[in-house]
Formats: structure tokens, C-alpha cells, sequence
């Protein structure tokens, strides 16, 4: 493959999206072509509410020393930095909806989606409680949440779920698809031969055998006796907070948390503005800045290009070992 196509959803203008993408751009690979769905009057805007040192000619975007081709979409936004308004909300779901289209439809090989924010995009008609949802039901497959950095995998049984929710919705059926979906990612997207799994438990210190919870009893530790008959070399549960603190991550290829906070936190720690989130087990590539929409920031010049970078990169990564893996 001599160039990988990507389609980048903006994400909210209002937020610090396109000013990651301005300043990632100069670190993309040569043969990674870019394709941004938006359209030039929000973006004109985007650059001077902003700040940005980039310009829109003859439907590109010009930034980096790059050339970025743009994919016209309707809804047009008049930035303000920090503002949660519909419009952008709009614009943020339009582009969603035309990047996955472009990889639909075989103009690209993978999405990048910047950050929106599901409030707003909810302001102007998003049913999703995130992307990954959202994802999930355009594509095929089961989708499943990495959040990567460097070689710390960590996927998630349960995704946008509230806390007190969390042990309703954990099924074994949960847990044994997340490892198979984990396991074929580090195998086909990652070049990993044979993977090592951990599962972390739900409960502090792992239950302790049913003194703080039945959860690893019950449903946890039965469900990875079952993955290891099938040949999955997965293990656990551990507790979270040791296994974490005391480096037992370093020792595994991928990791399965029970909820999103039990995951991320450690995950984003290590990472330090370099994470990356990963939507796998689907038929598409798509990838993900693992930070927000940064409101509270926006068009002040403190964004961090970091992950927004290594989610082009990792995008690319993807594609490049699928074709190999074939």
C-alpha cells in the first residue's frame, strides 16, 4: 500500500480539535493522505477564532507544511472558543457521519474522529452516549474500547455505563467477548503472535473471595476458566490498584477492565497526553485523541497535539499490519 487514506471528522470547532490537528499535522507520515470533513466557511472561521497559523485554499486545508484535502458537509458554524452551541453540535455529527462514509464507501482506509462533545451533539439530535456507540451501529462487528499507549492496551467490558449500573450489566458474556474481540486486535491490528490477557476485577482487592463482592466468583474468574479451555492465554482477576501500581501491566500485551474509569485513569496516567483511544472489532480502522473537547481551554494556545498525533499514527499503524496480516 503506497498511501493510506484518512478521513478525519472535525469534531466540536469550538472545542481545541482542529488546533491538535494543526499542529500534529508537521508529524504525520509522508504517505498518510488526509482527508478532513467540514467545509471552508467553518473552517475560515475555526482559524481566525482560534488563532491558527493555517489557511483554506480551493477546497484544502493548508497547515504544517500539509495539504489537507476537505469534504464538504452543510451545517456551517460561526466559532466561538468554548461555546456549547448546536451548530457546532450539528457540524461535529455531520462530519462524523461523512468521514465514516468516505471509509464506507472505499475513499479511505481508516477515521480519525477529533473531539466532540456528546451534550451538545445530543442539543442537535446524537442518540449515542458516545462515538464508540455510534460506531458500533454504522459498522459491523462488536465494538470494543482500547485506550493504548505505547504497548498498554487497556479494553473496556463496559464502555459509558453509570457506576452504580455497572454490575447489572457485567455478564460473562461481556467479559469472554471482550478478551476474543482484544485478542484478534493485538493478533491482526498489533502483530502480536500470541497475546497475554489480564481481567481485572470489579471488586477492591478482588472480592476477597465473596467478603467485598461475588462478582470474580460468580462471573469473572468462570469466564476466563472457560477463555483458557479455548486456548486464550488470559489470566486474573487481578485487583486494580496493585496491578497497576506495582507494574504487574508491563507484563501483558492487553488488558480487560471492568469499567471506564477502573481502565482509563491508570491508562491515561502513563500515557501523559499521549493516549489514544481505539475502536476495534469492527470492519473499519477508526482512532481517537483520548482527551475531550477541552471547553474550558479552547482558542487559548494550551492545547496538546500530542494524541491527536498518535492517533494518526496508530490509524496508519492499523492499516499498514491488517494489509500484512492478510
Amino acid at each position: 500500500m503506497s498511501t493510506i487514506r484518512l478521513a478525519v471528522s472535525v469534531g466540536d470547532l469550538n472545542g481545541i480539535s482542529l488546533e491538535c490537528l494543526v499542529r500534529a499535522l508537521p508529524h504525520v507520515s509522508p504517505d498518510v493522505e488526509i482527508t478532513l470533513c467540514s467545509n471552508e466557511a467553518s473552517l475560515r472561521s475555526a482559524i481566525a477564532a482560534h488563532g491558527l497559523t493555517a489557511d483554506v485554499r480551493s477546497g484544502a486545508l493548508v497547515a504544517g507544511g500539509r495539504t489537507v484535502h476537505i469534504h464538504p458537509i452543510e451545517a456551517v458554524v460561526d466559532v466561538e472558543p468554548g461555546a456549547l452551541d448546536a451548530h457546532s453540535g450539528l457540524h461535529a455529527v455531520q462530519s462524523l457521519d461523512a468521514a465514516v462514509d468516505l471509509v464506507q464507501r472505499g475513499q479511505a482506509h481508516g477515521v480519525v474522529t477529533l473531539p466532540l462533545s456528546k451534550d451538545v451533539c445530543g442539543r442537535a439530535g446524537f442518540g449515542f452516549p458516545g462515538q464508540t456507540e455510534y460506531l458500533a451501529d454504522k459498522a459491523q462487528g462488536q465494538a470494543v474500547m482500547v485506550l493504548c499507549s505505547g504497548t498498554v492496551r487497556v479494553a473496556l467490558a463496559t464502555i459509558h455505563v453509570p457506576l452504580r449500573r455497572v454490575a447489572e450489566v457485567l455478564t460473562s458474556d461481556r467479559i469472554e467477548d471482550t478478551v476474543r474481540v482484544l485478542d484478534r486486535h493485538l493478533r491482526a491490528d498489533r502483530g502480536v503472535g500470541t497475546p497475554r490477557v489480564a481481567v481485572l476485577a470489579l471488586n477492591p482487592h478482588a472480592g476477597e473471595h465473596g467478603r467485598i463482592g461475588s462478582e470474580e466468583d460468580v462471573l469473572i474468574r468462570p469466564s476466563i476458566e472457560r477463555l483458557c479451555l479455548e486456548g486464550y492465554n488470559v489470566d486474573g482477576p487481578h485487583a486494580a490498584d496493585g496491578f497497576f501500581a506495582f507494574g504487574d501491566y508491563r507484563n501483558y500485551d492487553g488488558i480487560v477492565a471492568m469499567y471506564h474509569d477502573q481502565g482509563l485513569i491508570p491508562l491515561k496516567l502513563l500515557a501523559n497526553g499521549g493516549g489514544v483511544n481505539c475502536t476495534v472489532g469492527l470492519s473499519l480502522v477508526r482512532t481517537s485523541p483520548d482527551h475531550g473537547t477541552a471547553f474550558g481551554i479552547a482558542g487559548k494556545g494550551l492545547a496538546d497535539e500530542r494524541s491527536t498525533v498518535e492517533a494518526i499514527a496508530l490509524a496508519a499503524d492499523i492499516i499498514r499490519t491488517r494489509v500484512n496480516f492478510r
